[in-house]
């Protein structure tokens, strides 16, 4: 899993810059290695092939968790683990950008989930998806059509 948003960065205060810090690093490192041994060579997707310019995607992350409800529900007070999925996408979607080497700010949509698995399972996956431009440049004229647009995600 890759650290929290709250452990992505550090700061040096004096000489004023921020810098990705030692565990944030490990796992982009980490990640990188595993893809492409783990992925890239079973797979026709390449950096090459992935991604094309201009072009808008989705991008799905699922995390599997194995802890994700607490011990002792429902005598907690919450039943789910304080495990903030927004917290670890950046990071995330940061080493995907580096693997291919393209701009994230073609991802125009992110999905995210959060599952419990055992302990075996546990980790992250994330897909890609090409998405049709026309859809997402279409402009939403009214309350109605932003509605018809959410309801076609489900």
């Amino acid at each position: 899993m890759p650290p929290s948003a709250n452990k992505v960065y550090s700061h040096n205060w004096v000489m004023k810059y921020t810098y990705l810090s030692t565990e944030a690093t490990e796992f982009r490192s980490k990640f990188r290695n595993h893809v492409i041994d783990n992925y890239l060579k079973e797979t026709a997707l390449t950096p090459s092939s992935f991604p094309k310019d201009n072009v808008p995607y989705r991008v799905v992350i699922c995390f599997v968790i194995p802890d994700l409800i607490n011990k002792g529900w429902p005598k907690t007070k919450t039943k789910y683990r304080r495990k903030d999925l927004s917290n670890w996408v950046k990071l995330l979607e940061d080493c995907v950008k580096d693997l291919f080497a393209y701009d994230d700010s073609q991802n125009v949509q992110i999905i995210l989930d959060k599952r419990r698995g055992n302990k075996d399972l546990c980790g992250v996956r994330i897909q890609i998806f090409e998405l049709d431009p026309e859809d997402v440049d279409t402009v939403i004229v009214d309350e109605d059509h932003l509605t018809e647009i959410i309801n076609g995600w489900k």
